[in-house]
């Protein structure tokens, strides 16, 4: 290889580790402080995810984000023979507690596929109270899911 090629070469290589090493060592950008449960760190092919909010729900009129919020999340066991869809589910399993965050996030990660509740009981200096019944969803196991989870006032 002549003197000149490898100098082309040397410096095309030093350039491709120059943008993979860029973009590798990026920080990363925090906007708040997230309360995070995961549901199966242990679990390879669990990659769901579910970020959420808990606020006022908009009929009360109040927006609110609700932080200090407690929020048990439950797992439902999928009957035998049946698909992961909420009326195919027997009594749920809890699987862990998070609070929201003072602006009222939340996350879940390692979410495998499945069906879940979250009960939400706000803390007693919110000024809102609990919901009626559980938030509802259901995870593929692969995709992140989103949802602003409604309380009303006291």
């Amino acid at each position: 290889m002549q003197p000149r090629s490898q100098s082309r070469l040397a410096l095309l290589a030093t350039m491709v580790l120059a943008i993979a090493c860029s973009s590798a060592v990026s920080p990363a950008h925090t906007t708040s402080t997230r309360s995070t449960l995961a549901i199966a760190a242990n679990n390879a092919s669990a990659h769901g995810a579910f970020a959420g909010r808990i606020m006022g729900h908009p009929a009360s009129g109040d927006s609110t984000p609700v932080g200090g919020a407690t929020i048990n999340v439950y797992v439902y066991q999928t009957a035998p023979g049946t698909q992961d869809t909420l009326p195919n589910q027997t009594k749920p399993d809890s699987i862990g507690t998070l609070t929201s965050a003072s602006d009222g996030t939340f996350q879940l990660t390692n979410i495998p596929s499945g069906a879940y509740a979250l009960n939400v009981i706000p803390s007693a200096s919110s000024g809102f109270g609990a919901r009626n019944a559980p938030f509802q969803f259901v995870s593929d196991g692969q995709t992140t899911a989103t949802g602003d989870i409604g309380v009303y006032p006291k």
